[in-house]
């Protein structure tokens, strides 16, 4: 049937229930024309959504850079520590190991020192500081005095051993001499005490 025959039926219909369709189109109509302005604002929001998120994944990124940093720096603290550490360790070895040597020494001079100790306070209050510098003088010149000792005073003293009883014989030669003079008469003993210088 063609469209024409419709029309009177359809205008014989009643007003009312054409104008509820009509209604239905107009709010669709509305909504659709309401449509594009919230997409658009859905649109904007998602946006600036959009660009906090990436402000935010930047921010992030910089943060993790940062701490990137700053790990890479504490793991050289730690290495830098374990390093310190494991010197100190043995450090401490060393000086565990020096102490258990040194206390068996110094248990054994404990009693010589506490002997000592008045000697030692006595020397502190009497000893002038010239002393100090003459006795500090005198260990400068022990090496030299040591190599004059060796090198010209003990060859010395072993002539000397060796001319000794040459000179017991030349001793003897003199008391002889004086056991003569003494027997001479004495005229010849004045003439020689009033001889001329």
């Amino acid at each position: 049937m063609s469209s024409l025959f419709r029309l009177p039926t359809a205008l014989t219909r009643p007003v009312a229930a054409l104008t509820r369709p009509v209604a239905v189109v107009l709010d669709a109509t509305v909504t659709l024309l309401a449509l594009p302005g919230r997409v658009i604002g859905l649109v904007a929001a998602a946006e600036q959504t959009l660009a906090a998120v990436n402000e935010a994944v930047a921010r992030t990124q910089a943060h993790l850079e940062r701490t990137g940093h700053i790990i890479t720096r504490v793991d050289g603290v730690v290495e830098t520590a374990g390093h310190a550490a494991r010197a100190a360790a043995a450090t401490v070895d060393q000086v565990g190991a020096l102490t258990a040597s040194a206390a068996p020494l110094l248990e054994s001079y404990s009693e010589p020192l506490r002997r000592l100790q008045p000697t030692v306070r006595r020397m502190a209050d009497t000893i002038d500081p010239k002393e100090v510098d003459a006795l500090v003088s005198l260990i400068d010149r022990l090496p030299r005095l040591a190599s004059a000792m060796d090198g010209d005073v003990l060859p010395l003293l072993g002539r000397i051993e060796q001319v000794s009883p040459d000179l017991n014989q030349m001793l003897d030669s003199v008391s002889d001499i004086n056991r003569l003079v003494n027997r001479m008469p004495k005229v010849f003993r004045r003439r020689r005490e009033n001889a001329p210088d």
